[in-house]
């Protein structure tokens, strides 16, 4: 955090496992908070936590929690977060929202995250229409990632029915992006470092084995000089070649050829030849694209000029990045703002 910390936009404190585990999460998430560094975690919140330990979660500056909450009842709930406790979660969502309004603090932004399969679909407009009874500040539903549909039923889960949250549906939008990601650099290789609890240094979130990193970091190591090593470089050669085609489903429709080939790679392999993910290969590029475009929209809208200046110190900040939707913000915005004025008559109806 030394090293990197001051060039540091946001900062996901989870990846393999329970985040809440960690007793000494609220002073990390403080410590970079004292970096102006948007800090993310996402839980099963299904763990038994003190009081003292929400308090402190509440006053580090944590930004948004995600809350991994796959259903409006315990039945449905526990068919997929075996061992879960829905009472639990909902129980420790309401005492953050308690928190905050003792302090008068409108964060942690909790967000449920419903990923949706066949048994538990019936119960997304009871999300819609619950989520803030349940205490969480508003949801969103996803596309379970699962490797093939024989697999799944090994385990009584079956994908839904429902094409945007089926990953075997060739319309599936994850299906959609992956077919886009080819001969494409990957934005992760470019923008994003992801260090396991280890000090392993990996190419993006979706490595699960350690064999796979491209680097293992020890105290005092020059993180920088690792993300520039040979497996990162190589890596970053081949995502923007011709070479790298990424399958979305099989052909049977059953099956998600990516996953499995990443799971059978060869030995010193690079993984991302074998992309478990392609559909994410975009996703930090896309967020630079969201940051700038809040940028331009500070500085044209903002009335505080000290906001303004921050907003353009920011932007420099960021190496003055251009990209299509900060441009179309901007015009957008300059046109309505000099676009003349059309007076028409008005009256009112009595009815």
């Amino acid at each position: 955090m030394e090293e990197i910390g001051d060039y540091l936009f946001f900062l996901d404190l989870y990846n393999w496992g329970e985040p809440l585990l960690h007793k000494q999460l609220p002073e990390m998430i403080a410590f970079a908070n004292q970096k102006n560094i948007h800090v993310t975690i996402s839980t099963n919140l299904s763990v038994q936590l003190s009081d003292d330990y929400l308090s402190r979660l509440v006053k580090s500056g944590l930004d948004r929690m995600t809350v991994s909450l796959d259903g409006a009842s315990q039945e449905t709930y526990e068919r997929y977060r075996r061992g879960g406790n829905f009472s639990l979660v909902v129980q420790n969502m309401q005492k953050i929202q308690k928190i905050k309004r003792e302090l008068g603090l409108n964060s942690p932004k909790i967000y449920i995250q419903f990923l949706v399969f066949k048994h538990n679909e019936h119960e997304i407009d009871n999300i819609k229409q619950s989520y803030r009874d349940l205490g969480a500040d508003s949801y969103y539903f996803g596309t379970p990632v699962m490797t093939d549909v024989a697999e799944s039923e090994k385990f009584d889960i079956q994908p839904s029915t429902f094409k945007e949250y089926d990953i075997f549906h060739p319309d599936n939008p994850l299906n959609r992006r992956t077919k886009e990601a080819s001969s494409r650099p990957c934005s992760w290789l470019y923008s994003t470092l992801v260090i396991d609890s280890s000090g392993n240094l990996s190419p993006c979130c979706a490595v699960a084995s350690e064999s796979d990193s491209f680097a293992a970091l020890s105290v005092g190591d020059n993180v920088m000089e690792a993300w520039n090593n040979k497996k990162f470089r190589d890596a970053r050669t081949f995502t923007g070649s011709r070479d790298s085609k990424y399958i979305s489903v099989g052909d049977d429709y059953k099956r998600v050829p990516n996953i499995e080939a990443a799971l059978v790679k060869g030995p010193g392999e690079l993984i991302c030849k074998y992309c478990p993910q392609p559909w994410m290969q975009r996703i930090a590029f896309e967020t630079v694209e969201q940051i700038c475009a809040h940028l331009s929209d500070m500085v044209l809208n903002n009335k505080s000029i000290t906001m303004k200046l921050k907003a353009v110190f920011y932007y420099f900040l960021m190496g003055v990045p251009l990209n299509i939707r900060m441009i179309r913000k901007f015009l957008t915005a300059l046109n309505s703002r000099f676009r003349p004025i059309i007076y028409t008559e008005t009256r009112e109806k009595s009815l």
